[in-house]
């Protein structure tokens, strides 16, 4: 994602920042901007995420993070969530050539929300 912004700042306001209160502001109102996704695996097949500014993401899952039987649990933002997820070899194989990645090899995929 990219966004432009210029930052507004009252004059007065910007007149009484010292060079490392301005470089403080401006972080400030860069972080307003800017999206976070934290997702923490508090279980096999439970996920707890928090976001901001985030409509959507995905989950990338290994063998060991899931079982097929039971759905997958993830509470986004106190919301939770039940994801019916089967293994697929296209999961595999399409983020084996995105990434080349042979210490992570995913099996399924969940799309949240």
């Amino acid at each position: 994602m990219k966004e432009r912004f210029v930052p507004e700042i009252d004059e007065k306001k910007l007149k009484t920042l010292d060079e490392t209160g301005k470089r403080e502001w401006a972080q400030s109102e860069a972080d307003k901007r800017t999206a976070r996704l934290e997702v923490k695996l508090d279980g096999p097949g439970k996920f707890t995420a928090r976001t901001a500014q985030v409509l959507r993401f995905r989950l990338l899952l290994s063998a060991e993070m899931f079982d097929p039987a039971v759905p997958v649990q993830v509470t986004t933002n106190d919301k939770l969530t039940n994801y019916d997820v089967k293994p697929s070899r296209l999961v595999l194989l399409r983020d084996f050539v995105e990434r080349f990645d042979r210490t992570f090899l995913p099996v399924a995929e969940v799309s949240c929300p």
